[in-house]
């Protein structure tokens, strides 16, 4: 089964001429609705229902795509954050700058690490015939940019601001993916239908979408049931470290503006709990998780299990799983970056180097004093 989304069009001819040549020397900016984003054509509005389904606010009017972008590196710096991509992979990451009293540089990596079919069981499918399911590298894959777009509302459930550059490529399997990265530029709130986190400038919202999937219908080893999509995300710490449930990424303010470290739960107060997951992962650095994940434009949730951390050799390993889906499925992580936390681990360094001091401090006077006693007896 295959669903082609839109046509991709070409810009119009334009013939050579003096009065054109200024015009000629601007990057080439192509409208168009493909992929999943439905972009403008011709200053056409996708409607809310379309952006609805795709995660966006209703009033969303789209992206313009840069198309002498494709394959090439791109930097978008927004404050103090600054996402660097890699046009040959997608691989991308995230600087952010003055955090904490010490004003402290924290940097996070982000990479497709692979992308495969498996079935009910999570038996890969589709290993053998002419059509593949499965991609086990994107180092030679090329993605094509959107012009950044600034003051967009960051997704449909969201009231922060950002700055959105989204990135994508046609995979060897014929399917699309699309990296969507929102630089946040206001305080607010993104969210699912029933989670709700508190963003603030120089957090990074990011999505990812799949959609023109070929499934296995069968397939030599069966049927497809999902799609995984192994992200290798790693800080500066050797090993992430699980966040205490229910524990923010920011502080928040009671009635009487004083902090509230710590709430119950990341979920709206009339919906059921969410198997929500948080990582630490150095630095200040925070990776917010959900199992949420919307499908042809209704939320769900990954099996049990999902998303997953996995430690392969030395990479650090999230697995999501994409349930089947006929034209879109749709996730959106969050990496956000707390002074807070920074400086708690800068503390907790420092107390581990004071009490290293110590030790060696009292090995020292251990040592005189058995020698100054040696001396005298």
């Amino acid at each position: 089964m295959k669903t082609s989304l839109c046509l991709l069009l070409a810009a119009p001819f334009a013939t050579l001429s003096l009065a054109s040549a200024s015009q000629q020397q601007q990057p080439t900016i192509v409208q168009t609705p493909a992929l999943w984003q439905h972009r403008q054509l011709k200053g056409k509005k996708p409607t809310a229902k379309e952006n609805k389904e795709k995660g966006r606010a209703p009033d969303d009017d789209g992206d313009a795509i840069d198309a002498k972008s494709k394959g090439k590196d791109k930097k978008i710096a927004n404050g103090d954050l600054t996402i660097d991509v890699k046009g040959k992979s997608g691989k991308f990451s995230i600087e952010r700058q003055n955090l904490g009293k010490g004003k402290k540089k924290s940097t996070v990596s982000v990479n497709v690490d692979s992308v495969t079919e498996v079935d009910s069981k999570g038996k890969v499918v589709g290993k053998t015939g002419k059509v593949k399911h499965s991609i086990k590298s994107l180092a030679n894959q090329d993605f094509t940019f959107t012009v950044a777009k600034e003051d967009v509302v960051a997704g449909a459930n969201a009231t922060a601001k950002a700055t959105r550059v989204t990135f994508d490529a046609t995979l060897d399997t014929g399917s699309n993916l699309v990296i969507e990265t929102l630089l946040i530029s206001s305080k607010g709130t993104v969210g699912t239908d029933t989670e709700t986190w508190t963003v603030l400038p120089g957090d990074l919202k990011w999505n990812i979408a799949l959609s023109n999937w070929t499934w296995c219908n069968p397939c030599k080893e069966g049927d497809g049931a999902f799609v995984d999509v192994d992200l290798e995300i790693k800080g500066s710490k050797k090993e992430p470290k699980a966040r205490e449930k229910g524990k923010k990424m920011h502080d928040d303010k009671d009635e009487e503006g004083k902090k509230k470290r710590r709430l119950k739960s990341h979920v709206k107060a009339d919906q059921k709990p969410k198997k929500n997951k948080g990582f630490d992962l150095g630095d200040g650095a925070i990776l917010e998780l959900s199992d949420q994940i919307l499908v042809d434009g209704a939320w769900s949730s990954m099996p049990d299990g999902y998303p997953k951390y996995t430690a392969k050799g030395s990479k650090q390993i999230y697995t999501f799983r994409f349930p089947k889906f006929k034209d879109t499925a749709f996730y959106d992580p969050i990496v956000g970056f707390s002074s807070t936390e920074a400086d708690e681990e800068e503390a907790d360094k420092d107390d581990a180097n004071d009490g290293g001091t110590s030790f060696l401090s009292s090995g020292m006077v251990f040592v005189l004093t058995s020698a100054m006693f040696g001396l005298f007896f």
